[in-house]
């Protein structure tokens, strides 16, 4: 797009004579130069402004993604620790429970933040 601004900018440039013009003529093409290239400006921080929403948008979804592997971490975690607690004070094993601690783990390992498997 900056290219294309930039060729649009150089065009006009090329187009206004070099040959003395009347007065009256020249203040006219002044001034049509004048808002051409404040309507460049303007359009040049149009598609800036939008490049910092796009950067914005990026960023909350990463951090959302993030929010959501912590809350997966922290269910596996405290289910993890309720199946030690279990096991050392009852010195018995909870099978619903290691079940639940399976499926917490699962689907953490499916979570986008999850290391793959690597293969050699």
């Amino acid at each position: 797009m900056r290219e294309t601004l930039q060729s649009i900018y150089v065009g006009v440039c090329l187009l206004t004579p070099v040959a003395a013009q009347p007065p009256q003529l020249q203040l006219d093409r002044d001034t049509r130069f004048e808002a051409l290239r404040f309507e460049l400006m303007l359009r040049e921080l149009q598609n800036d402004r939008g490049q910092v929403e796009r950067d914005i948008a990026e960023r909350r979804q990463a951090q959302y993604r993030e929010q959501q592997f912590i809350g997966k971490m922290n269910r596996f975690v405290i289910l993890w620790r309720a199946l030690a607690e279990e096991y050392n004070e009852k010195s018995a094993f909870n099978v619903s429970l290691a079940t639940q601690v399976s499926d917490a783990f699962r689907d953490l390992e499916c979570t986008e933040g999850w290391p793959k498997k690597t293969r050699k």
